[in-house]
């Protein structure tokens, strides 16, 4: 007789804790060797700092007027200029996906735009629009309407033909078409390039405030480094992640969420 069929475990599979439970191992490690090695000396503290002093000092910033108003600095200039930029790459994603010869031309150009520094062209704007928050506005806006251009022209180039013929059996204008049957279908190959111009838009915010800025998380960081506060520098860095972190988490499930509706 063959061996009965062993009972079948019950919980979760091993996967699905052994993952989080090495990344929550994998950095509880990486900050005790940190404060490990500045407590014996290995790292310098005037460099390194020691994350139990980092923490304290964090501490003392969350919720000071000084974080609250270089919060609101910083997320005024990246929405600002993420929305400027969203508007604009979801307009010339329209424009380069209804036209066939402009999208020959125009793809060529977005694509060869993705991989420029557009930080270099930061002093010519300055010189032409002066030191304050314009500049900065408009290379996060530059910087966001490039993947939301591409995206928006991919998602509209893949509409379904069904849903082309459903736009015309209803008598909808090009524009009600674009507006209540294209761009929706779209949404889920458009959103991926939202979330790429955020990123993006974030990381060129911080460090555009981190060169040239009198508030802000970037001039916050900046600040502390020229003043050789070493541990409110480290602080702030953490403040600046967090924040980069948590964006990423909630576009990342929004994207998840967009993409199990369509397959679903």
């Amino acid at each position: 007789m063959s061996a009965p069929p062993r009972a079948r475990r019950d919980g979760p599979p091993r996967a699905d804790w052994q993952v989080p439970a090495t990344q929550t191992a994998l950095v509880v490690g990486f900050f005790a060797l940190w404060e490990a090695g500045a407590a014996v000396g290995v790292l310098d503290p005037l460099t390194w700092s020691r994350p139990s002093v980092i923490a304290a000092e964090l501490v003392d910033l969350v919720g000071t007027p000084e974080t609250v108003n270089d919060l609101a600095a910083t997320l005024t200039t990246l929405a600002v200029g993420f929305l400027i930029g969203a508007a604009g790459g979801i307009g010339i994603g329209i424009v380069v996906a209804r036209l066939r010869r402009v999208q020959a031309v125009v793809s060529t150009y977005l694509v060869a735009l993705q991989s420029v520094p557009l930080l270099v062209f930061y002093p010519v704007l300055l010189t032409i629009f002066g030191l304050n928050r314009g500049p900065t506005i408009i290379v996060v806006a530059a910087v966001t309407t490039v993947p939301v251009a591409l995206n928006t022209t991919a998602g509209l180039g893949a509409i379904p033909r069904g849903l082309q013929r459903l736009a015309t059996s209803l008598l909808l204008s090009r524009s009600a078409a674009y507006r209540k049957v294209y761009l929706p279908a779209a949404i889920p190959l458009i959103f991926p390039g939202l979330r790429v111009g955020f990123l993006a838009a974030l990381v060129t915010t911080i460090g555009m405030e981190f060169i040239v800025a009198s508030a802000g998380l970037g001039y916050r960081v900046g600040q502390s480094y020229h003043t050789f506060a070493v541990d409110r520098m480290y602080a702030n860095i953490v403040v600046v992640c967090v924040l980069a972190i948590l964006v990423n988490v909630v576009l990342t499930r929004i994207e998840r969420s967009l993409r199990r509706d369509v397959t679903t």
